[in-house]
């Protein structure tokens, strides 16, 4: 998170080792000062650990060039973000081409900086962009997760409900419920039509329940089907990640009406939307 915010460019991330390895030289006291800051952070974020040294999503980057749907955690209004639901088809040209150009040089400085042969983008704000990513890397592959929109749009409404009170005040605990309807419906059918329209080897769905239920063999499904080996490091990892879900325990709930939803209104305007996927319901 903190080379999302404060380092994009390699020669920031290398100040900020040099300060920090002065920093070590007189005692530490700023890295002190770090941690402190940084342990008050999770504590405004519930619904998953942040941490300035956690991964997160690259869709962040977007806010040094004010494009993102991310500015909806400062703007809840759809004249702002609304273009971002349908990102391919709504952005012009010329500004989804510079998005993608600045997105393509922090890859490739980000790349740089750490090394490995491939990046892996966990941002369900790509999910309008498969079009433009395709444009910028061509060889990508997709991997769609899919979760149940009575989980989905409820948990969006939280989150960024949560990240609006960080910046503002509103009246309502939860807002934004038209725009998260609106966003999975828009989201869960452009994924469908456009991945297929993808040869098979560049992309695979994915339950969500599956990953829960079992994180090693959905792991391997996904090597096996783009052809990646499991190094031996990486199977104990994801070994040792199987076992840590057999306890796994969802630290979250959301029931619809405590949100301000309506279980009618997201499954007539979802569920067919959803069983296109061939999920279990």
């Amino acid at each position: 998170l903190w080379e999302l915010y404060f380092a994009p460019s390699v020669s920031y991330r290398r100040l900020f080792a040099r300060l920090g390895q002065l920093d070590a030289r007189l005692g530490g006291h700023l890295r002190r000062l770090l941690t402190q800051a940084d342990n008050s952070l999770g504590d405004n974020f519930q619904m998953h650990k942040t941490s300035m040294l956690e991964i997160e999503e690259d869709d962040l980057l977007g806010f040094h060039i004010w494009s993102t749907y991310l500015l909806l955690s400062f703007f809840p209004f759809r004249e702002i973000v609304g273009d971002y639901l349908y990102y391919d088809q709504a952005l012009p040209a010329n500004r989804r081409r510079a998005d993608m150009a600045y997105y393509h040089q922090a890859i490739q400085r980000h790349v740089f900086a750490h090394g490995g042969r491939r990046y892996l983008s966990k941002s369900p704000s790509n999910t309008p962009k498969i079009r433009s990513l395709l444009e910028i890397f061509p060889d990508a592959r997709f991997i769609c997760l899919v979760r149940r929109p009575q989980e989905v749009v409820p948990s969006a409404v939280s989150l960024f409900s949560e990240n609006l009170h960080l910046f503002a005040d509103p009246r309502e605990k939860y807002v934004l419920q038209d725009l998260a309807l609106e966003q999975a419906e828009a989201w869960y059918n452009y994924a469908y039509e456009t991945l297929a329209t993808l040869p098979p080897q560049q992309r695979l769905t994915i339950c969500y329940d599956d990953l829960v239920r079992d994180p090693r063999g959905t792991v391997e499904k996904i090597y096996a089907h783009f052809g990646w080996e499991l190094s031996p490091s990486y199977r104990r990892t994801l070994n040792a990640e199987h076992e840590k879900a057999r306890g796994f325990r969802r630290r979250y709930t959301y029931s619809l009406e405590s949100v301000g939803l309506e279980a009618e209104e997201i499954a007539r305007r979802l569920a067919p939307l959803w069983r296109r996927y061939r999920c279990p319901e």
